[in-house]
């Protein structure tokens, strides 16, 4: 019999849309905290949301400052890649209606993504805005270059 304490609790990580976004464009803290979640050797369950997904598909589609936009078939491997290795849940009318109604968080884009991560029973949100999330009561972790990755 294996005893309780020694049996690994798998996390349930929500992968915010600044994340997926790093990634598509190198960013190597990004790059390497999802190289690890997506390799075999996690067995993190993995989560987003329609909502990250097309925010993700909205700014890689579009020019700024420091970059160009990507081409649409390269958006397409990116948001392939990521169907492929996370669980992407759906934001609802009830989602949005909650997350209008949340007292605690400012940013209601954020308000929507800490619920969204909720209707999935995540216990981490892995994002580069901490600030927004620290009202919820959710452990929130920013990626890191891991040496493995």
């Amino acid at each position: 019999m294996v005893s309780i304490s020694k049996i690994k609790r798998t996390n349930r990580i929500y992968i915010d849309a600044n994340v997926l976004i790093n990634y598509c464009t190198g960013q190597p803290n990004d790059c390497s905290e999802l190289k690890w979640l997506f390799s075999s050797k996690c067995d993190d369950m993995l989560y987003t949301s329609n909502l990250a997904i097309v925010q993700t598909i909205a700014k890689l589609q579009t020019a700024n400052k420091y970059r160009k936009a990507l081409l649409r078939t390269d958006i397409e491997k990116f948001i392939n890649y990521f169907y492929s290795h996370i669980t992407v849940c759906e934001v609802s009318n009830n989602i949005i209606k909650q997350a209008m109604n949340l007292i605690d968080g400012d940013d209601l884009e954020d308000n929507i993504h800490y619920l969204a991560s909720q209707s999935v029973n995540c216990n981490i949100i892995l994002t580069n805005n901490k600030k927004d999330f620290l009202p919820f009561n959710i452990n929130i972790r920013t990626p890191r270059r891991l040496k493995y990755a």
